[in-house]
């Protein structure tokens, strides 16, 4: 009897435990006294950008390793929802009991179909839910708000709030017209809505290299803060490489990759990052603290991502025209 009342004793605890861990986002109400939205901050080192914007929605970026996945399943989540281009860690997420659900979009915003995707999956699928892009700023908060207010979750008014909070750049003219014109849908087109919610998406080759770029120039741009170390030529080898993939990619369907601007910048781009490999290399055959190069790297780094912003404006963030 007194080995049982320890047990039952010790369920009570860790069930309690659990209970005041997800207490505060089982909460009905996002506004303030003065009826003010306000989506509830998730201070997490694991899940980067994290937002409670709906009691059964998470908004944040992407998991990186089984620490932040074990985080997910701390919070209750069930369903994670990726709109990035990545290939999702499905294994990860299903080992702890959670569904994967790829719904990748660009940055020139979501269009209406892929909306109504996205607003049905969260409406429809297992809650709580972790929806996340890369770095849980830009796609993936606008995703959020879009859905949350098709949905009817969420007032219309609520989505710009959102994207503010969340560190949104302005400049993704399509993501901000995305969130601040969305409407709440017909719950019986949501019915009638046939979809195949798969956990990786087929995406065309060229975005899947430039995912890669991001995440290889994401290295470098940690290790430029760090202050450089001599590994890092394998990371600007790395990106070079992945420039010159992009150069052979298969470019029809996206736009204005043939476009000899595109072109252009794609050459300025690949000349760049040969240049930063070269670098990395001399600083890691150099057995001295040579600042001088080290200055030269971080020049071309600042050529690199200029080269990288002014592509994005012109053919990535915009391609709706907004």
């Amino acid at each position: 009897m007194i080995g049982n009342a320890r047990w039952v004793a010790c369920a009570i605890t860790l069930l309690v435990g659990i209970g005041s861990a997800n207490a505060q986002n089982s909460q009905t109400s996002y506004f303030d006294s003065n009826g003010t939205y306000r989506p509830r901050a998730h201070t997490s080192e694991l899940l980067p950008n994290a937002y409670w914007v709906h009691k059964d929605l998470l908004s944040g970026g992407m998991p990186h390793g089984p620490d932040a996945f074990e985080e997910l399943r701390r919070l209750g989540i069930k369903t994670i929802i990726s709109v990035d281009g990545i290939k999702p860690d499905v294994e990860s997420a299903e080992r702890r009991g959670m569904r994967y659900v790829h719904l990748p979009h660009g940055y020139d915003g979501i269009s209406k179909e892929r909306l109504m995707e996205i607003t049905k999956a969260i409406r429809d699928l297992e809650k709580p839910i972790y929806l996340h892009c890369h770095h849980g700023k830009h796609r993936g908060p606008t995703a959020a708000a879009a859905a949350c207010v098709s949905a009817g979750w969420l007032p219309p008014n609520t989505a710009p709030i959102i994207l503010k909070i969340a560190g949104t750049n302005p400049a993704f003219k399509g993501l901000v017209a995305t969130a601040t014109n969305a409407t709440p849908l017909n719950p019986e087109t949501l019915d009638e809505l046939q979809v195949e919610f798969v956990p990786i998406a087929e995406v065309p080759p060229i975005i899947e290299t430039m995912v890669a770029i991001d995440e290889v120039f994401d290295r470098l741009k940690k290790s430029q803060k760090d202050g450089w170390k001599k590994e890092d030529q394998a990371n600007g080898l790395l990106l070079n490489e992945h420039f010159m993939e992009l150069s052979r990619t298969e470019s029809h369907g996206v736009h204005g990759a043939r476009q000899p601007e595109f072109q252009e910048l794609l050459r300025q781009g690949l000349e760049a990052t040969g240049l930063l490999e070269r670098q990395l290399t001399k600083l890691e055959i150099s057995a001295a603290n040579d600042p001088l190069l080290r200055q030269a790297i971080n020049d071309t780094m600042k050529r690199v991502s200029q080269n990288c912003t002014q592509c994005h404006v012109q053919f990535r963030d915009n391609s709706n025209g907004q």
